[in-house]
């Protein structure tokens, strides 16, 4: 019969030192945790929206499944391509740059600038810049009549995206339910 702890026990010490480090070990896996969360929710409504764009703009493209057609699902584009992408053969036909922002407002509407300077640079005989909300539309539209890009602005319909209020879920409204 062993009577001392085991391999894995810790000394416990006092119990105030012991709670306190119980609640910054805890409080540390719940920051790393949600932003682990937030970056996650981010990637899977993006990635929605470039397949809601890669719709549209094949929609409004003469003989679309002539084209190949990229996508960059993850928010880290390549150097020089959009989000959306379509070549013929070498050529690139269209790029399309996705936003699930719905408002224009500070490091949005600065980032918005650069991105669609950068989209502006890129080959290309067709620019779009796709957009969840009017909002963003009108500010979009605005920087590109400004500086003259010969870009498009998309508006996508994804209602999803913008109805901000919370829904309880109850049991037999759930989707899994």
């Amino acid at each position: 019969m062993n009577n001392g702890p085991t391999p894995k026990a810790r000394p416990l010490g006092n119990l105030h030192d012991a709670s306190g480090r119980l609640l910054a070990d805890s409080m540390r896996f719940i920051a790393h945790f949600r932003r682990e969360l937030a970056e996650s929710m981010n990637q899977i409504l993006h990635q929605h929206a470039i397949l809601a764009a890669a719709s549209t703009v094949r929609s409004r493209v003469e003989n679309p499944d002539e084209l190949e057609w990229f996508w960059h699902p993850a928010q880290t584009s390549a150097d020089g391509e959009a989000d959306l992408v379509a070549r013929r053969g070498s050529e690139c036909v269209i790029q399309a740059e996705v936003t699930t922002s719905p408002k224009p407002i500070g490091t949005i509407d600065r980032r918005m600038a650069t991105t669609l300077r950068n989209l502006s640079e890129m080959p290309g005989r067709m620019k779009f810049y796709c957009v969840v909300s009017e909002e963003m539309a009108t500010r979009a539209q605005t920087k590109i009549d400004k500086a003259g890009y010969d870009i498009e602005v998309l508006p996508l319909e994804l209602p999803e995206l913008l109805d901000t209020r919370r829904h309880e879920v109850q049991p037999g409204n759930h989707p899994i339910s």
